[in-house]
């Protein structure tokens, strides 16, 4: 559902459910996109800091999954 509110050009509004996943769902198999999709909403409200900060917590736990992969492959190419 985030996903489609941020497509939409609505990332205040994929925010909140992103964090709302995190917070209340923090053992779930969609931690690592939810942690990747929140990344990019960051880096689309110009939040570049708190995206690296994503990305580098997600490489570091999750670096194992695709969207660990995805994250150390983001990271690369925003230096």
């Amino acid at each position: 559902m985030a996903g489609y509110y941020f497509n939409q050009g609505n990332p205040s509004a994929a925010r909140q459910r992103l964090e709302f996943v995190l917070k209340e769902y923090p053992r779930t198999l969609v931690i690592p996109e939810t942690l990747y999709t929140l990344a990019e909403v960051n880096f689309a409200e110009g939040k570049k800091r708190e995206a690296k900060e994503l990305l580098q917590q997600l490489a570091a736990d999750y670096g194992f999954t695709e969207w660990g992969k995805r994250a150390v492959q983001k990271l690369r190419e925003s230096r």
